[in-house]
């Protein structure tokens, strides 16, 4: 038979599982959106470097 003190024992344990998992979760997510982030300004450096290179062609055809 649980005592009291067992009971209170099995609702804390069960409390930190909870805080735990709603932690990791909370983790998770903010691995995914620095990762979504650093896609992000990969894909917009790309598109940066394309449009100066155009400009440096551009350069090249007016000096030329």
């Amino acid at each position: 038979m649980l005592t009291s003190y067992h009971w209170v024992q099995q609702a804390e344990a069960k409390k930190r599982k909870a805080q735990l998992q709603e932690a990791n979760r909370k983790k998770k997510i903010k691995q995914v959106e620095r990762k979504m982030a650093a896609v992000a300004r990969e894909r917009a450096w790309a598109e940066r470097l394309v449009e100066l290179q155009l400009l440096e062609e551009e350069k090249k055809k007016a000096v030329a």
